[in-house]
């Protein structure tokens, strides 16, 4: 049964006495809390100079300057258009596709380097360079069909 006068939660053995265990109010025996750790020290190792502006303390991916944090996260990666980049070489127009597919084999090597701005402006530029050469092409196709077409009919006139 309980020892406990309310008969309620636990009652400390030997009269609230610390057995042969733990004794809060005397250190530990083989503890020195003066003496300094032999070994890997995170304050300041030795033949260690850090660089400036750089914390070893700090984590991972937290601005120094204003305490702010960096997003650590890449943006997602932009598309390239290449494939609209090589239809519009091929189908409409074929120099401003090949200045379409320039622009777009950049932004793979600019997002990897981790210039994500600069990737998604060569994106941005490979599109429009694109639907620029389409419409070029389409231009220039309506203009030789409509040639085309009046010279056949020019030719039928006459023949009659």
């Amino acid at each position: 049964m309980d020892n406990n006068p309310n008969g309620q939660g636990y009652t400390p053995q030997n009269n609230g006495q610390y057995g042969q265990g733990y004794n809060p109010q005397q250190p530990q025996q083989g503890y020195n809390p003066q003496r300094p750790q032999q070994g890997y020290n995170p304050q300041q190792p030795q033949g260690y100079n850090p660089q400036q502006g750089y914390n070893p303390q700090q984590a991972y991916g937290q601005q120094q300057a204003y305490g702010q944090q960096r997003n650590t996260m890449p943006p997602m990666k932009p598309n390239n258009n290449l494939i609209l980049a090589i239809f519009t070489t091929l189908c409409c127009c074929l120099p401003l596709g090949i200045y379409a597919i320039i622009k777009a084999t950049k932004v793979d090597s600019l997002y990897n380097t981790g210039q994500y701005q600069a990737a998604m402006a060569e994106a941005a530029e490979a599109k429009k360079w694109s639907f620029i050469g389409i419409g070029v092409g389409l231009v220039i196709q309506i203009i030789y069909m409509a040639f085309y077409g009046f010279a056949i009919a020019k030719g039928y006139m006459d023949s009659m």
